[in-house]
């Protein structure tokens, strides 16, 4: 007989209890996703059997009843547990609405339950169980017995559904089920704790955990997670990397038979620690078959069979006698090497069992999968304008229906036709990356990202994005998918449909455009919306209805009573009536009422409403809008005494604006008669401007006529003297004669030229600037020569404009007028003034510059104001620059300035 604590506990916590923790926690991610009560019963079970592996060895006392009472009444509540699970399991009852709270309670009570149970037994207040040497007693084997077929029972129900609707974890939980009970039903046979039949025992039921673990695993792996169990989680991080060791390339076959050396290293090196831990007599073979089994599971049937063949030359080299060779002097260490090599070959067989039963439950759910997208393809096909497609995602070819092709813009026939099997209609081959083409280059980067998480995350493919057409349209259409894999995981092929949705994104965006702007308008006007359920009596309301009734968001329900609560008194009746109405004829809704705030404050309020029917004319359903009137009402009233106000202030005012319309008369003649001042001023003002100007016109007239005038009275004088002399003839009359009535003409000219100055003009021409200056020189030329003034004509350009051409030479007069008055007051030793003739653009240029020093700056912006002058009101009038600012800047569209340059003042005319 061999019994040792240490590895019987080490035993339990790796085949029950730690084989128990992975499935509970399992199952309770799966309860809190469907919240079915049979997931709570198997949580609780699977949770008893791990305590019951752990706690009983843990307790092992001299005798061993204390272990074997608490393990074998532990071990029957798990199984009712599991029993009755599985009953609830065939029809679900409706599940927890709180998941979280049912959960904790449970695995609580578990808790509870296991200590309870420990505290009975440790006391001794349970019958006796077990004598050692003598076996169990009767009630122990009604025990065993009743938790034997309780997890036959349980067993056999989920191999019965197994059948009807195949499962991997089912089927491997169920063998965990029948290996737990035959454990149990060795125990039962037991007469001395340690004996060979008890340690047969113990090792059923540590497979019966081993399988539990198994049947976790395939839960995992299973592609469909349809298990009867509620074993649903995600893909476990180890998962892809096995089934890329499981494929058939020379990297693949050389990872699965090297981490088969591993893990059996791993193994015998566990097994010298726990020998050197535990001391000698533990089995041989206790950590290979883990080892063994496990290779087996991950990585295959000959990996495994690797493991077992090393597995026992290293038990037979390290641990038989004797040590250091590859023999085994006893009889029994060769049984044991022969018989851990036949379980070796049988576990691999089963795993390799395993690993093809679940290809093939993964290629029947394929297929079935298949046919039921084909219906519902051919069900959407046939009632909605939806195309299909079929993407070999190995090869990159594509399979598109007639109505795919329309959809991306294609013509109705572009290939040969092809029918394939995983579709149901005719489909045509088109290219992967010229249909990529077709997709907007601003949506391509999307799609892509979600065609690589939906082959990385195996979830469904569902997009939207836009299409450009040949003739540069661009359309919007939706594309889902689904993706198949081959029997190693890989997506090799996608099913799916695309549908054109251009106009419900149109309707999408105008449905959006006028919610923003309902939104917009009731926020502004300060409205809100309701609905009336009509047939169950609940109303809601927008979020406006609480800036109208004065309530909470917090508080206020919507209900009738607060409703009727907040109206006044007075107009509850009124309210009542008007929805009555509306319900029951005329099916409008129209009503006023006053809203009584929780501050006492009265706010008015109208509501609009309509009454919607079913097909049997029955009203179902009232939508209106209610929006607050108090300003309206308060306007009303204020109106009404406004007008009671301005009818009793009507014959007052009348007679305020008789006196006022006396007093307006009044000042209107003052007024008139100080506008006819003004203008008799301006008359004055204008009169002496011509006065002054032909004043100054006069004095040139007797600059321009004293030279010839002397000259003409020395030719008199010298025919006298001629005479005296003796000296006169008819040639010497003659001559003098020409010469007098040449200084005659001139002088007749001068006239000439000053009356066509002062003659105004009847309209615009066109003139010649150049011109227009010579002319002007001509008649101010001698005052000029007189006061030693030099001119400069410079001229870039002879330009032509359109205007009043005397009123222009008058502009020009004016300037030169002032220069030479400025530089005779300034007494300049070198007076000159320079005339620049230029053109920029369409424009013509004029610039009259001289050198008396420039115009001060105190004064700059006033030259050209109406009665301004500097010299003194003997001799000027301050309307000279005045009136040549409005000639050039009214009357010709021009524009005159002034500047300082650095000799004087420089006056620039544009045209």
């Amino acid at each position: 007989m061999y019994e040792s604590k240490i590895l019987l506990v080490m035993s339990n916590v790796v085949f029950s209890t730690a084989a128990a923790l992975l499935v509970v926690a399992l199952i309770s991610r799966s309860f809190l996703a469907r919240g079915t009560p049979d997931l709570l019963l198997f949580g609780c079970g699977v949770l008893l059997w791990g305590a019951a592996g752990t706690v009983g060895p843990a307790l092992m006392t001299p005798g061993g009843n204390v272990a074997i009472s608490t393990h074998n009444i532990l071990a029957c509540l798990s199984a009712f547990c599991q029993l009755t699970g599985t009953l609830l399991a065939l029809k679900p009852p409706r599940p927890f609405n709180a998941r979280h709270l049912p959960l904790a309670l449970s695995y609580l009570g578990v808790l509870a339950v296991v200590l309870l149970v420990i505290l009975l037994v440790v006391n001794g207040w349970t019958p006796l169980f077990f004598l050692q040497g003598e076996g169990g007693t009767l009630l122990r084997q009604i025990v065993l017995v009743s938790t034997i077929v309780m997890f036959s029972g349980a067993a056999a129900i989920l191999r019965e559904s197994d059948r009807q609707v195949p499962k991997v974890f089912a089927k491997w939980y169920a063998l965990s089920l029948l290996l737990t009970a035959t454990g149990l039903f060795g125990v039962l046979l037991q007469t001395s704790h340690g004996s060979a039949l008890n340690w047969t025992a113990r090792v059923a039921q540590f497979l019966g955990g081993a399988y539990m673990l198994v049947a976790a695993y395939a839960s995992l792996s299973d592609p469909r997670r349809r298990i009867n169990a509620p074993l649903l989680a995600e893909e476990p991080p180890g998962v892809e990397f096995l089934a890329k060791l499981r494929q058939q390339t020379p990297l693949g076959i050389v990872l699965r038979y090297a981490l088969s050396v591993v893990v059996l290293a791993s193994a015998m090196g566990l097994r010298l620690m726990l020998e050197a831990w535990g001391g000698y007599g533990l089995p041989t073979y206790i950590t290979f078959y883990p080892a063994v089994m496990s290779v087996a599971l991950l990585v295959g049937f000959g990996p495994g069979l690797l493991a077992t063949v090393l597995a026992a030359l290293a038990a037979i080299y390290w641990l038989m006698q004797p040590i250091g060779q590859f023999a085994a002097a006893s009889t029994i260490d060769r049984v044991g090497v022969v018989f851990f090599l036949g379980m070796g070959l049988f576990m691999c067989l089963i795993a390799e069992l395993y690993r093809r039963n679940r290809d093939k439950v993964a290629a029947y759910d394929r297929e079935a999968a298949l046919r039921e997208s084909e219906k519902r393809l051919a069900l959407a096909a046939s009632a909605t304008r939806i195309g299909m497609f079929e993407w070999d995602i190995t090869s990159g070819r594509v399979y598109l229906t007639q109505t795919h092709e329309a959809i991306f813009g294609y013509a109705p026939v572009t290939a040969a036709t092809t029918t394939t099997t995983a579709t149901i209609t005719a489909t045509t081959e088109h290219d992967y990356h010229k249909l990529v083409d077709r997709i907007h280059q601003d949506d391509l980067p999307l799609v892509e990202a979600e065609l690589l998480r939906c082959v990385q995350e195996r979830n469904p493919l569902e997009v939207q994005y836009r299409i450009i057409w040949p003739d540069g349209s661009l359309h919007w259409v939706e594309t889902k998918g689904v993706l198949q894999h081959d029997s190693d995981g890989t997506a090799i092929r996608m099913l799916g449909v695309i549908m054109d949705i251009t106009e419900r994104k149109r309707a999408d965006e105008a449905l959006r455009a006028n919610r923003e702007r309902l939104e917009l308008a009731l926020s502004s006007s300060k409205m809100a919306t309701f609905d009336w359920d009509i047939v169950k009596g609940r109303r809601t309301w927008s979020d406006g209805v609480h800036s109208l009734l004065g309530t909470k968001p917090e508080t206020f329900t919507g209900s009738a009573e607060e409703f009727f609560q907040i109206i006044h008194p007075a107009d509850r009746s009124t309210v009542q009536a008007a929805l009555a109405k509306a319900v029951e004829s005329t099916g409008l809704y129209m009503t006023e009422y006053r809203a009584v705030w929780p501050d006492g404050s009265i706010h008015h309020i109208s509501a609009r409403g309509k009454v919607q029917y079913d097909n049997s004319g029955r009203p179902v359903l009232m939508t209106g809008i209610c929006w607050d009137i108090t300003k309206h009402k308060q306007a009303e009233k204020e109106l009404q005494k406004a007008n009671e106000e301005l009818e009793a202030r009507v014959t007052e005012r009348t007679r305020e604006l008789a006196t006022a319309l006396q007093t307006l008369q009044i000042e209107t003649a003052e007024r008139i008669h100080a506008a006819e001042v003004i203008r008799e001023k301006e008359q004055m003002l204008i009169q002496q401007s011509r006065l002054a100007a032909m004043g100054e016109m006069i004095g040139n007239i007797a600059h321009q006529w004293r030279q010839p005038l002397n000259v003409l009275a020395l030719q008199v004088q010298q025919l006298l003297m001629m005479y005296d002399y003796g000296k006169f003839t008819r040639e010497s009359l003659n001559c003098n004669v020409s010469s007098s009535m040449d200084l005659i003409q001139h002088m007749s000219r001068t006239i000439d030229d000053f009356r066509n100055y002062f003659r105004p003009d009847k309209g615009k021409t066109e003139f010649e600037l150049s011109g227009v200056i010579t002319n002007t020189l001509t008649l101010i030329e001698d005052s000029f020569k007189n006061d030693r003034i030099s001119i400069e004509i410079m001229s870039n350009d002879d330009p032509v404009i359109t205007g009043y051409r005397n009123e222009f030479a008058q502009v020009i007069l004016n300037i030169l007028n002032n220069a030479r008055d400025v530089l005779i007051e300034r007494e300049i030793s070198d007076p000159r003034v320079t005339i620049s003739l230029s053109a920029e653009g369409d424009r013509a240029i004029v610039s009259i510059a001289d050198n008396a020093g420039g115009v001060p700056e105190e004064i700059m912006g006033k030259i050209f104001g109406p009665y301004f002058t500097t010299k003194g009101p003997q001799t000027g009038t301050g309307v000279g620059l005045f009136m040549s600012k409005s000639i050039i800047e009214k009357n010709m569209g021009g524009r005159i300035t002034v500047r300082n340059t650095a000799d004087g003042a420089e006056f620039r005319i544009e045209v």
